[in-house]
């Protein structure tokens, strides 16, 4: 049986609960999410002046073309030095709202 106290509030890192603090109060002082316009989110995004701060780009990142019967589809690549295997990342929300440069550290850290 797992131990209880695992998720008890004393048992989180501090600086997790830092950041899930202020995580809360960026939260708390946006408007909901589902009352904006896709477009302001986009230019938020972009900016800087959303949530996640400024964009921060990842020197391994190359964009590419994969040509199809009906087009280009352009992808954003992330190829370490040492290459195991492959990983494709499609999140969701950038059909809408993201952008394929807006998590490259974390891309990056994956590669």
């Amino acid at each position: 049986m797992p131990d209880p106290t695992l998720f008890d509030a004393n048992s989180i890192h501090p600086d997790v609960a830092a950041f899930n603090a202020e995580l809360e109060r960026l939260g708390a002082e946006a408007p909901p999410i589902h009352t904006l316009e896709p477009e302001t989110i986009r230019a938020a995004r972009e900016d800087g002046s959303g949530p996640a701060g400024p964009i921060i780009y990842s020197d391994m990142a190359e964009e590419r073309v994969i040509e199809t019967d009906i087009g280009g589809l352009p992808v954003r690549v992330f190829v370490p030095d040492t290459v195991k295997g492959v990983y494709l990342h499609i999140h969701g929300g950038g059909w809408v709202l993201g952008r394929a440069h807006h998590q490259d550290i974390r891309l990056e850290e994956i590669a």
